[in-house]
Order: structure tokens, then sequence, then C-alpha cells
């Protein structure tokens, strides 16, 4: 070869330059395996990018109450229960038994985790039906079931005796405490505003939702006739409002303003509602009798509310898919004589058809 031809095209440089690249690949993937954080990241995101591309059979959890626990018989939901996993079909495999009192969880907003606690113990649950312990609170328990702000913070309102209440943030992968502060002992966290400032909470002295300012304690209180019922994917809150014209359900910004009326109800909303992925579904009293047959509606920000299911018992927290293909609820009855029931079903929009986890024994099922 002449000092004025050009060097092969596969040279030592360009050997050179390969291996230091397969090297660097090599470590960058070993740091990502040592780094569970980042692992479940990029697996998360890459689950939900597929998802999105190629929609899957629905998975779901729900509660199967022990029937051997004798608050099954008059309570049910505050008996000791199996935390069920399904998908695609009811009514699933048991992932592990829960002692003590339980609170049912829900999935995070990318649908890939699922949260639920057990007496001082929260576990984290996959939509594969795997489930791990993510930490234990110790001496405090939790008041009302965890929820999530956003992907990456838990919010979990806590008491050591009944006399004091804490709001705590947690990181979902390690359990860890990100913050901790006070909040009034009247309130239990229901669900966070999509830009997570604000939290609709139930007020327990009054049975009403209410609007609570996370950085600053701030209250906002619906208007006579008006219940603040779930948040909206757009940040606006949904309320029920009652008038002399009927029942309506409409959205405004959390600070006020003008509502827009999204529907106008035959019978009367039930509160409260449960929001998924932007959409909400909410009970309606077709008669406006509560004890009366009941409906659900579905409802999204720009499309018309639309009443996927009727003639249903008792139903109660109904919530949608985070696709919006199915909305998922849960049936409590008290025959004459006997223990008081509680099902759970889950009702494909679509074709409208219901599905139920079994007979009775079951509750609350969240469905991804």
């Amino acid at each position: 070869m002449t000092a004025d031809q050009p060097a092969p095209a596969g040279g030592p440089r360009r050997r050179i330059e390969l291996a230091t690249a397969g090297v660097f690949a090599a470590l960058l993937l070993v740091v990502i395996a040592a780094y569970a954080p980042l692992r479940e990241a990029i697996v998360e995101s890459a689950r939900s990018q597929w998802d999105n591309a190629f929609p899957s059979q629905w998975a779901a959890y729900y509660l199967e109450v022990d029937q051997s626990d004798p608050m099954a018989q008059s309570d049910p939901e505050m008996s000791e229960s199996f935390l069920m996993f399904a998908s695609g079909a009811l009514p699933g495999k048991a992932s592990r038994l829960l002692e003590d009192r339980v609170h049912s969880g829900t999935w995070s907003p990318n649908g890939e985790r699922f949260i639920v606690s057990s007496g001082t113990r929260l576990f984290i649950c996959d939509r594969h039906g795997q489930v791990r312990q993510l930490t234990d609170l110790g001496d405090l328990l939790p008041t009302a079931p965890a929820i999530w702000n956003g992907d990456k913070e838990l919010l979990v309102a806590t008491t050591r005796d009944g006399s004091q209440k804490w709001l705590m943030r947690l990181d979902p992968r390690t359990g860890s405490v990100l913050d901790q502060r006070d909040m009034p002992l009247e309130l239990e966290p229901y669900a966070p505003s999509p830009d997570g400032r604000w939290l609709l909470a139930v007020d327990q002295r009054s049975g009403n939702g209410i609007l609570y300012e996370i950085a600053t304690g701030k209250r906002i209180l619906p208007g006579r006739r008006e219940g603040f019922a779930a948040w909206l994917g757009d940040g606006r809150v949904l309320l029920s409002v009652i008038d002399d014209e009927g029942a309506h359900l409409s959205a405004r910004k959390p600070e006020g303003g003008d509502a827009q009326v999204l529907a106008d109800l035959d019978g009367l909303p039930l509160l409260p509602a449960v929001s998924s992925g932007g959409r909400v579904a909410i009970v309606e009293a077709q008669s406006g009798d509560p004890s009366a047959p009941r409906a659900i509606w579905l409802i999204a920000p720009g499309e018309t509310p639309v009443r996927v299911a009727k003639d249903l018992g008792k139903v109660y927290f109904p919530k949608p898919s985070r696709d919006g293909r199915y909305v998922s609820f849960s049936e409590r009855s008290q025959p004459a004589e006997g223990p008081v029931r509680i099902r759970t079903g889950i009702i494909d929009v679509t074709t409208k058809a219901v599905s139920y986890a079994c007979a009775a024994g079951c509750a609350v099922l969240d469905v991804r």
C-alpha cells in the first residue's frame, strides 16, 4: 500500500472505535442492571410504549374475603382478605394473604404498578401478579388507601394513636419518606389533582368532599347543593350539581370560575367518583332513590358522557381503566336472611357486557 492510498475501511482505528463503543455499552448495561430505579423506569417506559401501540387484555387486582374470618359475615370489607390478580379473565389467582386492616389501592398513572396496604405495611404489585413489600411504617398506621401523586410519588395519611394525622410522601421504588407534614385529623385524602397541587379530600365530620392545597393547607368548599366528585384529566374538578332543573355534572377550575355543564342526569349522582387516565366513572341513582337500581357513567374531557351500565344493584367505587376500555365496580347487598354480600365486576365499555369476579365475597376491583 502506497503512502497516498487510503487505509482500509476495517483498519485498526475502526476496530478500536468499535471495541470502545462495545465496552461503553457493556458498562452502561451493568450500571442500569445494578441501579434498580433506573432499570425499572426504563422497563416501565418500554412496556407503556408497547401497550400504547398494541393494546392488550386488561389486568386487575381485587380483594377476596377470607370466609374463615368471623367479620366476613357482618362486614366483609373489614375482614382478612386475599389479594387477587386477574388478567383478561376472572376470577384470577391469589397473590398474598393480607392481614390486619386492609386498604385497597390503585394503579399508578402509567398502569405499571399497584399499591395496597395491610396494617402498617405497604405492598407494591405489578401487572403480572408479582407482589413485594415496599415498606413497613412501624408505629404509623394508614388511615386511608395510599394514592399516587404521579408515577413517582405516593401520598399516605397516617396516624399513631388517632389523636394526630400526618400526610406522608413516599418514593414508590424504595419506600423512603420524602416528606411528612401535619394534616387536619378530620380529612381523608381521596385523589390528587393532575398537577399535584390539590387534594380532593373527604371531611369526615360532614361527609363532604373539599379541595385541600397540599403546600399551604388552604381549603375550598363546594357551593350549596354542589359536591366535588373527581378530577378530570385537564385539571378541572368534576362537580355534581342539584338545582331546580334537576341534577347535572359540571366541571370548573379548582380556584373557581365559570362551570361547564357536561351532562344532565335522570337521577342523582352518588359520590365519590374515581378518575383514571383523565376519565371519571360515577354512580347514578337512576330514580333518585339510593336504594333503587343504579347506573354507571363514564366521562372524559372533550367527549360526550356515556352511560355504560344501568339497572345494577348497590354498586360503588366504579373505576375506569386508563385506556377507557373497561370500568370496574363493587356491589354490596344485604339479603333478608344471611350475611352481607360483596361482589365485584368489570364492564366492557364497547359491548356493555358485565362479568363478575365471584358470586359473593370479593370487593374493590381496580382495573389497569
